[in-house]
């Protein structure tokens, strides 16, 4: 079962994250063509994975992000984590870009993907991430009834989820903050979080700007599924 504490926690980070995508996206468009001027990427990464590289950006430019975007010392491991998850799952990002005019000089997994921020393309959950956030939702809910030593679990959960869709809602909610949280250590279930991510902060196509997510109403959804497991 959730703990309140590390979700404030986890959820500040993520608020944060998204924050530092935004206003690189805004440096990097006002950069533009003006490749001497891009000191963003000034520190070449030699042989390093995709959140290794973005681990050495962030922790080399810390003190340059505004406060709304800038983790703490202690933080900013599971706060990488966050960010790279972020960008993998959210965007598509074309290799049809041209270095020399980025003023990026390195070509590590990270940084490289900023060559043509104008590149990024959002991607749009299709029926794989759709039936992989279903094996999410099934993840969390037998989780809960382990943690919580219930008996009398449905056999199927697969088949008992349709059958309150009165908890649809909370059961996303649920399990999105499940593997925010997986995700914030290493391990991210691709396309899957992002499913879940439509399924709670959209709402017409389009973000819900309404939308807040929070531990107040995590912990809720999840006493409201706990409630009806007990039935």
């Amino acid at each position: 079962m959730f703990d309140p504490f590390e979700l404030d926690k986890i959820i500040e980070l993520h608020q944060k994250s998204y924050n530092l995508f935004l206003w690189l996206n805004k440096k990097l468009k006002e950069l533009g063509r003006k490749s001497k001027e891009n000191t963003l990427f000034d520190e070449v990464h030699e042989k390093v994975s995709f959140y290794k590289g973005a681990l050495a950006w962030i922790s080399h430019h810390l003190g340059e992000f505004p406060p709304d975007a800038r983790p703490a010392k202690k933080d900013v491991e599971p706060f990488a984590h966050l960010f790279t998850s972020y960008l993998k799952t959210s965007f598509i990002v074309s290799d049809k870009v041209r270095a020399s005019e980025s003023g990026i000089r390195c070509w590590c997994p990270f940084c490289s993907i900023f060559f043509d921020i104008t590149a990024f393309q959002l991607r749009n959950p299709d029926k794989k991430a759709r039936a992989n956030a279903q094996k999410l939702k099934i993840r969390y809910i037998e989780t809960l009834a382990r943690n919580a030593e219930l008996s009398g679990v449905p056999s199927n959960i697969e088949e008992w989820i349709p059958t309150n869709p009165e908890l649809s809602y909370d059961i996303s909610m649920a399990a999105y903050a499940q593997e925010l949280i997986r995700r914030s250590k290493f391990a991210s279930q691709g396309e899957g979080i992002l499913a879940l991510w439509r399924e709670i902060a959209w709402k017409d196509n389009r973000l819900d700007k309404s939308f807040k997510l929070s531990a107040k109403t995590i912990i809720e959804a999840e006493s409201r599924i706990l409630m009806k497991l007990k039935e």
